[in-house]
């Protein structure tokens, strides 16, 4: 692929490839740039691939040379380079923001740290189902996001979280009028599902602000689910789909 030069000021680096996916992309990820050349030669002529022999054969015949690998060697070890810039990735609040808004998974734990509550968590003890975390993850736009690569995100964003076997799952929220006309409201809950403890609060916020480079409020401690906070509609999956969520991974 050719690439005429180009200066850009923030751009880390630029890659070229002949191969057809450049590089591959979680969906969502908004990390990479990849930047589409014309073809410059119509391969599909026999002068078009005439010209295109010409045009790379000097290239070809200097690599091939004694000294050609030897030159281009050189070059690379003499070129000077910010050890320091390489070492760390470059973090502005601005990136990270970007990726909490590009990934569904950081986005539902974002909003967990700041509200310190765990969905469908009522003791508050932090302790999140995956079966309600893939729900909520496929509502901030995860939509075709699996319980499988669910978990292993959470495991690479809050490395301490330990599996757990106690977590709670809301089916729908029960409510009805007692005799004085009060409304009083009840979850309809599964137990016992698979799910994440993610210890204390202040241990999982100080994982997240690593990625998100948020400080999070003083609250050192979990806040219990409140039903009538259910704020949002599960969607509906196929019976093997809803099996599929209570699976260890």
């Amino acid at each position: 692929m050719h690439l005429s030069q180009c200066v850009s000021p923030s751009a880390a680096f630029i890659a070229t490839t002949n191969e057809t996916q450049a590089v591959h992309l979680d969906r969502d990820d908004r990390r990479w740039t990849v930047i589409e050349v014309a073809q410059p030669f119509d391969m599909t002529t026999h002068d078009g691939q005439e010209s295109a022999y010409a045009f790379w054969e000097p290239y070809h015949q200097f690599m091939k040379s004694p000294d050609g690998p030897g030159i281009v060697l050189k070059y690379l070890l003499d070129y000077s380079v910010d050890q320091r810039a390489l070492t760390y990735g470059y973090g502005t609040a601005a990136k990270a923001r970007d990726k909490v808004s590009s990934d569904p998974v950081l986005s539902v734990l974002t909003e967990i740290a700041e509200t310190a509550v765990c969905p469908h968590d009522l003791p508050g003890k932090g302790v999140l189902s995956i079966k309600t975390l893939t729900e909520i993850v496929r509502n901030a736009g995860g939509r075709s996001s699996t319980p499988e690569e669910v978990s292993h995100r959470v495991a690479e964003l809050i490395p301490h979280a330990t599996r757990c076997r106690n977590a709670r799952y809301c089916e729908r929220i029960h409510t009805h009028t007692t005799g004085d006309g009060s409304v009083e409201v009840s979850p309809l809950m599964e137990t016992r599902l698979r799910g994440f403890d993610f210890g204390s609060l202040e241990e999982f916020r100080r994982a997240l602000s690593r990625v998100t480079l948020e400080t999070y409020d003083d609250g050192d401690v979990w806040m219990p689910w409140m039903p009538a906070d259910f704020d949002y509609m599960p969607p509906k999956h196929s019976d093997n789909t809803e099996d599929e969520a209570d699976q260890p991974f």
